[in-house]
């Protein structure tokens, strides 16, 4: 790997920003179909409980691969040089603390056990816990593909591991292994991904190592991987709460909530953010170029997302007892406020990731700190009063989350307010005409299935109808990506 270079507008060109973004959708959509068919058919064989005791384990699994994986690659990404050493000294480095954490876990394993006083919680941790070496490896591989624009890959291997993993998890489930399926599943995934990757990507550590570049590199890392660690507390501590203070089925039926909304907004955001972090770091001195493709990118981001988030608002009811059976009922509410959460969230998101591809991770890591200390005063003051209130507090949170990304948007990359909102508007009215739409199709009289049909073609018919009729530019860009994808 040699040092680059380049100018921007060299490296990226609007083709190869569009083959990025047309690779990276391609592959979150056949991980994001391939994932949630496993996830229904695991539902209707497993008990909600299973899934509970899973959730409780993956809440330290998580928080500890953060050390490897967040951050990292970031700054691998974002350093306008980084050549082979770089690369090489982050992987040894990581391998090493990948394995003391994994060690840390094996020792602590029976303390979550006693924690929530379930049993099997400590061998299920102890497993589950190799995925913090697997990522390790994983997490370097894939700055690597992403610094070098070679989405495609990134296409082989996850498909490779979701339908791997769902092999996996489904027969074991088959075979009456329980919550162990659930394990099966989702260290198999990252295993089989990272194979892939590391066959594909052609890249290979060298026997070199600096301590000057590894502190380097995490003089820029280690704020993202705080900013990452914060956040996902943020995110895990009420998995946490309703695991330890109610019971395994009632974080079940919450978890499940989050399952459509959560996997298809980080997969669409992956897609985005995947490509456009090195294109924006490679354009830190452009500041018009830089306001323009953030704001690209969340009208982007929000046509794309907001029709999905509208139709799970209102068709809540119907996707459940449809795709998860009767028993999954009290998850309906769970889904409605997952899915508000995640329209706030989609309008930060762009905002926060363009103020770290300039640089500013100290800001970075001021507004997560901001807006976790807000979430964990609020979550504590009312985690006492239930399950439906504590799902009700991420959504209060979000949007205060909103406001302070908006601050630090307008004092960093000049994105006022104002702009903001022209920028959302159209798809907002867009989206409230399409939700209107399908909420009459569910007081007809007929069977469930039906009105789940009948409200998914009305809603594509509405949304993609009107966005034709009145020129959207978004709905124009992306048949104009589908249209270059299957030309290929």
């Amino acid at each position: 790997m040699t040092t680059d270079t380049s100018k921007p507008e060299e490296k990226f060109s609007k083709n190869s920003i569009v083959s990025g973004i047309g690779w990276k959708f391609l592959e979150r959509i056949s991980s994001l179909v391939v994932t949630l068919v496993v996830q229904i058919v695991l539902a209707r064989l497993l008990n909600p409980a299973d899934f509970g005791l899973a959730a409780m384990v993956m809440v330290f699994v998580s928080l500890s691969t953060i050390f490897v994986t967040g951050g990292l690659s970031n700054s691998l990404i974002q350093k306008t040089n980084a050549d082979e050493l770089d690369f090489s000294t982050l992987f040894w480095l990581n391998i090493l603390v990948s394995v003391l954490i994994y060690a840390l876990l094996f020792l602590f394993a029976p303390f979550v056990e006693a924690f929530y006083g379930y049993p099997q919680l400590s061998a299920m941790l102890r497993v589950l816990s190799l995925r913090v070496i697997i990522a390790s490896v994983n997490s370097i591989q894939t700055a690597y593909i992403s610094r070098n624009m070679m989405f495609r890959y990134y296409f082989y291997s996850t498909l490779s591991g979701k339908i791997f993993s769902g092999v996996i998890g489904i027969g074991m489930a088959f075979l009456g292994f329980g919550v162990w399926s659930l394990v099966g599943q989702s260290l198999s995934v990252l295993l089989v991904e990272t194979y892939v990757l590391w066959f594909k990507g052609k890249w290979r550590p060298k026997r070199i190592f600096s301590w000057s570049r590894a502190k380097s590199l995490y003089s820029f890392a280690w704020k993202i991987m705080v900013m990452s660690w914060v956040e996902l507390i943020h995110d895990q501590l009420r998995n946490m709460i309703i695991g330890k203070k109610y019971s395994s089925e009632e974080l079940a039926f919450y978890d499940k909530g989050l399952l459509l909304p959560t996997n298809i907004m980080t997969n669409i955001a992956a897609s985005l953010t995947t490509v456009m972090f090195p294109v924006l770091s490679h354009s830190q001195d452009e500041n018009e170029r830089v306001l323009g493709m953030c704001r690209k990118w969340l009208r982007l981001f929000a046509y794309c997302a907001f029709p999905i988030l509208t139709f799970f608002i209102v068709s809540a009811r119907q996707i459940i007892l449809v795709l998860f059976t009767a028993k999954w009922l009290p998850s309906l509410l769970f889904l409605q406020l997952a899915s508000s959460y995640y329209a706030v969230w989609v309008i930060e998101i762009p905002i926060r990731e363009t103020i770290k591809s300039l640089g500013h991770a100290q800001i970075c890591l001021r507004m997560q700190v901001i807006k976790t200390l807000f979430a964990l005063i609020l979550l504590f003051s009312i985690m006492s009063f239930g399950v439906e209130i504590i799902a009700v507090s991420s959504l209060v949170s979000s949007l205060f989350n909103v406001f302070v990304s908006m601050y630090y948007g307008n004092k960093y990359i000049q994105y006022s307010p104002k702009e903001l909102l022209a920028d959302i508007l159209p798809t907002l009215v867009l989206n409230v005409t399409m939700g209107m739409s399908i909420f009459l199709v569910a007081l007809l009289p007929i069977p469930n299935i039906l009105i789940l049909i009948l409200q998914t073609i009305l809603g594509a018919v509405v949304y993609l109808g009107i966005s034709f009729v009145l020129r959207n530019e978004n709905y124009h860009f992306l048949r104009d990506l589908i249209r270059e994808r299957l030309s290929l």
